[in-house]
């Protein structure tokens, strides 16, 4: 009787369920299938930046699915979530997706998204930090004394100051005799200016040329990272010129190309390299007087020189390495005299000042620096005078002081330059 009670109420049960389901109305919908994404076209735009540069990466995002979606975009940097966009994408459509980024540090940065990956090079500013401005009024006076002489035609060349990187807002405040001709060197950006007189200075009298002018002089220090500098292009032109065996500049020398690559060692950083060879020249370098440039061959062999030589010789090893150096011709102020100092190339940097002779006469660590107390004529030696000169070649080794050349008839007639460069209060 138990059992049969149990399998009524199971009857009554199931029947009651059967007449719900028959009385009830059932609809039936059809689930859309969900968005699906196709992820393509990852573009890195630049690929190689310097340091705090932007760096925009996009993607297109393709919606392949039937219906709307949205999309997370997440951006990897060194398999390091960095950011997220959320796109909403229709069927059969396609969106690009940017994102923006900047490295305050120097190195290959691994990026990706979705799938697809690639890279970011960073590299250091090539700006140096110009620092200290300092104004000076430069007065440059030559006179040309004829006691005796018959001058028929005078011919003198001149350097001429102009804007370099660290010498800037040259103005000229007054020329006495204005040149007849201002020649700039397309090639080395070297300026020389021109004068030619008839029948001047007579017997008896003076010719005299006041130049006065006004410029800047910045300090200039480099931070390097001497393990992020890119590979030369050693096919460019500036590369093939400031790397090349010149005279005074001797980089073919067979003693000098054997000394720089024992001095090299197993180095392979140019700014680790360059920096063996200051120390090298300052060691191996006495100063001495020796009535002008004798070059880096003389200045090898003999351990002596002027600061021409020192710098000769710096840029002769630079360049048996194969790293681009010349030198910079003008003036120092500490002290007031002739001076030429260097300057070699890096690539993501440009031209790093070098003064081995301050740095061998104590005055402090020359390399990577120069101060603000210079006045830059030009940045070669065997500079080319144009107009050619009729009785001297016109090649020379350096235009620091003046030429000139006088037809007539010989007597007693010379010449004196005298430079007074001052700092300007305030400035």
């Amino acid at each position: 009787m138990k059992k049969c009670k149990y399998h009524s109420v199971l009857f009554i049960l199931c029947t009651g369920l059967v007449l719900l389901l028959a009385n009830s109305s059932v609809t039936c919908t059809k689930v859309a299938p969900p968005a699906e994404f196709k992820i393509t076209s990852l573009n890195i735009e630049p690929p190689k930046v310097q340091i705090g540069e932007t760096v925009n990466i996009s993607i297109l995002v393709e919606n392949i699915g039937d219906a709307e979606g949205a999309y997370p975009a997440t951006l990897l940097i060194n398999d390091i979530k960095e950011q997220i966009k959320v796109t909403n994408v229709a069927p059969g459509e396609s969106k690009a997706v940017t994102f923006s980024t900047s490295k305050g540090k120097a190195g290959t940065y691994k990026v990706k998204v979705g799938d697809l990956t690639g890279t970011i090079i960073v590299t250091p500013s090539p700006v140096p930090i110009y620092s200290n401005p300092q104004t000076y009024r430069m007065v440059r006076t030559l006179t040309i004394k004829n006691e005796t002489a018959r001058v028929n035609s005078l011919r003198i060349w001149m350097p001429a100051v102009t804007d370099w990187d660290s010498q800037r807002n040259v103005v000229s405040e007054n020329t006495s005799l204005p040149p007849s001709s201002v020649w700039k060197d397309p090639q080395f950006g070297t300026g020389i200016l021109f004068w030619q007189f008839t029948d001047k200075p007579s017997g008896g009298s003076s010719l005299v040329i006041t130049d006065q002018l006004t410029y800047t002089c910045y300090e200039i220090n480099y931070q390097i990272d001497p393990g992020q500098i890119p590979a030369y292009d050693k096919t460019d032109a500036q590369y093939i010129l400031y790397t090349r065996s010149e005279k005074y500049l001797e980089a073919d020398d067979p003693n000098i190309v054997k000394t720089a690559k024992e001095i090299m060692g197993n180095k392979t950083s140019p700014y680790d390299i360059a920096q063996s060879f200051y120390n090298w020249v300052m060691a191996h370098m006495t100063y001495q007087k020796v009535g002008g440039l004798k070059g880096a061959k003389f200045a090898f062999e003999n351990g002596y020189g002027e600061c021409g030589d020192y710098s000769a010789l710096f840029v002769a090893l630079c360049r048996a390495s194969g790293i681009p150096a010349r030198p910079v011709v003008g003036r120092c102020l500490r002290p007031d005299d002739w001076h030429v100092w260097v300057e070699f190339y890096l690539p993501g940097y440009g031209w790093i000042p070098v003064d081995p002779t301050f740095g061998d006469s104590g005055y402090g660590n020359y390399f990577g620096h120069i101060d603000n107390k210079r006045l830059i004529f030009n940045k070669q030696y065997n500079i080319v005078l144009y107009p050619n000169p009729y009785f001297f070649p016109s090649e020379q080794s350096g235009l620091q002081t003046w030429f000139w050349e006088y037809q007539g008839f010989q007597g007693t007639i010379s010449a004196d330059i005298h430079y007074s460069i001052t700092p300007i209060p305030g400035s």
